[in-house]
């Protein structure tokens, strides 16, 4: 199992980008209940066993690093229901 235990930034940092895109990076995949909790273990995308060891809540794009192999974090989308009430608006109010 690798664990990725060291923040290195986001992809929004070109120069880390850059040496991500260089690099053999790991693809992550975590759900908002992961994404919040400072320990856990998953499966890259790649079926690699990853443990996450970090001290603040992951972001979509945050860059980790797994004994020098660095690892991009995607979130999972979520099912969300929008509701319009525009056409409910009384204009004369």
């Amino acid at each position: 199992m690798e664990v990725a235990d060291e923040f290195l930034g986001t992809l929004d940092d070109g120069a880390l980008a850059a040496r991500v895109e260089a690099d053999d990076p790991l693809a992550v995949t975590v759900d908002d209940t992961e994404r919040r909790r400072s320990r856990f273990r998953t499966t890259a995308d790649d079926g690699t066993d990853l443990g996450v060891v970090v001290a603040r809540e992951l972001r979509d794009g945050d860059v980790l690093d797994a004994d020098g192999r660095p690892v991009v974090v995607s979130l999972a989308s979520v099912e969300a229901m929008v509701v319009d009430f525009s056409d409910l608006a009384d204009p004369d109010t």
